[in-house]
This record gives C-alpha cells, sequence and structure tokens, in this order.
C-alpha cells in the first residue's frame, strides 16, 4: 500500500487502533472522502502550473472533480 493511502486510512479510521467493525461505513466514507481531497489538491497544483507555464487559462480539473463527487 502506497504510504500516503495507508496515512489517511488510518486518519479516517479504516485502519489502525482506532479502527473498529461498527464504525466501518464511516471510516470508509471518510477514507473516500480523504483520497477525493487528495486529487482534487493534485488537480488544482496542475491547474496552476499549466496556466503558469503556458499562459492559457486552467483546465478547471479539480472543479470537475468536485462536482462529479459532490464535494465542496
Amino acid at each position: 500500500m502506497n504510504k500516503r493511502i495507508g496515512q489517511l486510512a488510518e486518519e479516517s479510521g479504516l485502519l489502525g487502533p482506532r479502527s473498529r467493525v461498527g464504525d466501518a461505513h464511516k471510516a470508509a466514507e471518510k477514507f473516500a472522502e480523504h483520497i477525493i481531497s487528495e486529487c482534487i489538491g493534485v488537480a488544482e497544483q496542475e491547474d496552476t502550473d499549466v496556466m503558469m507555464k503556458e499562459g492559457y487559462p486552467c483546465s478547471q480539473t479539480a472543479k470537475k472533480i468536485r462536482d462529479h463527487f459532490g464535494v465542496k
């Protein structure tokens, strides 16, 4: 498992000492939210880099990810 994915799984309570079977659904949902947030962060950075290097407006990839998953 990728180190960052492992960290996100622990932070959400999916893995590690805080994980409990009764909280599995909530933890899995939180884990997915963490992963989506990380993807949005990467897309935002990429959009910014492209805009600065190429001199044209960003592709708004982060916005598309947010809209697709309903994340603010």
